[in-house]
């Protein structure tokens, strides 16, 4: 319920309920399309990008609310995208801060993927790592804990 205390709508309550805005980044396109099909079905506002830089660009031109990421694009790696998330965020916030935006990160358990993720997700308050090969099982439960466990 937001409360309106000023101007024009002064006193007046509305239940303002916006779906969160997800994310989505893979480069397969089966999984894009049944991940947009089932997070959309589920009441989320989604996008797509099946390549990590044009994921950069709506990144920074829009704001969402849970990013889900595969972690080997075909043009770059999720590492390069949290930093560049990371960058842009300190450089708006003008202060080293942690990235507030929760991440779900599907990823193969290899050694060198490992390291970089653990370099990057200590500036991040929440990543979930998932196996890549069953990305699509319990997709929107884990998408809704996710999101819950960013709003507590």
């Amino acid at each position: 319920m937001t409360n309106f205390t000023y101007g024009c709508l002064a006193g007046l309550s509305f239940n303002v309920a916006t779906p969160a805005k997800i994310l989505v980044v893979d480069s397969d396109p089966i999984f894009l399309l049944e991940a947009y099909e089932a997070l959309c079905e589920r009441g989320f506002a989604v996008d797509v990008s099946s390549r990590g830089y044009e994921a950069f660009q709506l990144l920074r031109e829009d704001y969402y609310d849970l990013l889900i990421l595969d972690w080997k694009l075909t043009d770059c790696t999720g590492d390069l995208i949290l930093e560049e998330i990371l960058e842009d965020y300190n450089a708006i916030s003008m202060r080293n801060r942690r990235v507030p935006m929760p991440v779900i990160i599907y990823a193969d358990p290899e050694p060198a993927s490992m390291r970089a993720l653990l370099s990057c997700s200590k500036y991040f308050d929440f990543i979930s790592v998932l196996p890549r090969a069953k990305r699509m099982e319990n997709l929107s439960q884990n998408v809704a804990q996710t999101i819950l466990a960013r709003e507590e």
